[in-house]
C-alpha cells in the first residue's frame, strides 16, 4: 500500500499543511500569516512533525529527501518506532562519527530510504522528523498493509521556545527534551 497525501494528512500531527511538491511531500509547520513575522529559516524544518498509526503491515518501506537552509547543523535522522521502541533510523551519520564538535561538520544531503521488517499482526507504527534540516518524504509504503488507523491523542501542546525546543543538538529527534516530555502523557506533539 502506497500511502497517498490523504493517508498522510490523516496520521501527521505538528503541521498546518502538507504539500505535494516535485521534490516530495513538503511538511508545513506555520500559518502564512506566522511564518511571516520572521526571516528565521528554521521555521521550514519539520521540528516536531509525527506521523503515528496502527497497520498490520510486514513492513515499511521510506524514502526521503533532505536539503540544507542554513549554514549549520547538516546532520538529521528520522526515527522509526514499532509499540514504542526505536526500531531503527534513516540518518546521513554514524553516531561513533559523532565525536567532539559533531554539530558542525559537513554530513551529505540527499535522497536517503530505507526499508524496516515489522513484526506479525497490528502494531503501532511512529516517525518522527528531522529537526535540523528540509526534509520531504518522497514515498512510504506499507507492505502487505489491509489497514492504516490514525493514532489520535487527547491532548495537544504547543511548545515556542527557542533552538534548544526545535532540538539543537540532538542526534535523534526522539532525544529531543520536548518529544521527551511529550511522550510522558497522552501529548499530541506540536512545536
Amino acid at each position: 500500500m502506497l500511502l497517498t497525501i490523504d493517508q498522510i494528512r490523516e496520521v501527521t500531527t505538528g503541521v498546518e499543511e502538507i504539500l505535494q511538491t516535485e521534490n516530495g511531500y513538503d511538511f508545513i509547520r506555520f500559518t502564512s500569516a506566522e511564518a511571516s513575522t520572521t526571516d528565521n529559516i528554521n521555521l521550514h524544518h519539520p521540528a516536531g512533525v509525527q506521523m503515528e498509526f496502527v497497520t498490520d503491515a510486514k513492513s515499511i518501506y521510506i524514502q526521503v529527501e533532505t536539503t540544507k537552509l542554513n549554514d549549520t547543523r547538516s546532520y538529521f535522522s528520522f526515527d522509526i518506532f514499532e509499540n514504542g521502541k526505536c526500531i531503527g533510523n534513516i540518518c546521513n551519520f554514524e553516531q561513533s562519527h559523532c565525536l567532539g564538535n559533531y554539530a558542525e561538520q559537513k554530513y551529505p544531503l540527499g535522497v536517503y530510504e530505507k526499508r524496516f521488517d515489522l513484526s506479525d499482526g497490528e502494531k503501532k507504527v511512529k516517525i518522527v522528523f528531522p529537526f535540523s534540516v528540509k526534509a520531504f518524504v518522497k514515498k512510504i509504503e506499507l507492505t502487505d498493509a489491509s489497514k492504516i488507523i490514525p493514532c489520535k491523542r487527547s491532548k495537544r501542546l504547543v511548545a515556542y521556545g527557542d533552538s534548544i525546543t526545535q532540538g539543537y543538538d540532538a542526534l535523534h529527534p526522539s532525544d529531543t527534551y520536548i518529544y521527551k516530555f511529550c511522550e510522558q502523557g497522552t501529548w499530541r506533539g506540536y512545536f
